[in-house]
């Protein structure tokens, strides 16, 4: 398993798994993930998709104010939803990990 920086406020999750044998251990495990934070509306948190016009694939990024140190109540508000929802994003990633797994990931991280 590797993580990625997707940029300064996302990061996603990749597999490489060590083994072959795995692989098919990982692609269910990552459905399940998949299905469940599409389920609560975070897949976008963990996905890496590009394209604006595709609202499930398109990869959520944290907002940040138009004018640096002067957010606006409004951006204020933006950036500490998306924060809740990528630690809601993180909850169900960690209630399907291993605890050996949870206890090698940063706390620092954003949901994928």
């Amino acid at each position: 398993m590797q993580i990625n920086s997707q940029n300064s406020t996302s990061v996603y999750l990749t597999a490489k798994p060590y083994h072959e044998s795995l692989t098919p251990l990982f692609s269910n495990w990552r459905r399940s993930v998949e299905l469940a934070l599409a389920g609560e509306g975070l897949w976008n948190h963990c996905s890496n998709g590009t394209d604006p016009s595709d609202v499930t694939e398109m990869a959520s990024v944290m907002p940040t104010a138009a004018t640096a140190r002067q957010p606006t109540s409004a951006e204020l508000t933006s950036m500490k939803d998306w924060v809740k929802e990528d630690a809601q994003a993180k909850a169900i990633i960690g209630r399907r990990l291993s605890p050996i797994v949870q206890n090698m990931l940063s706390e620092k991280l954003t949901a994928c």
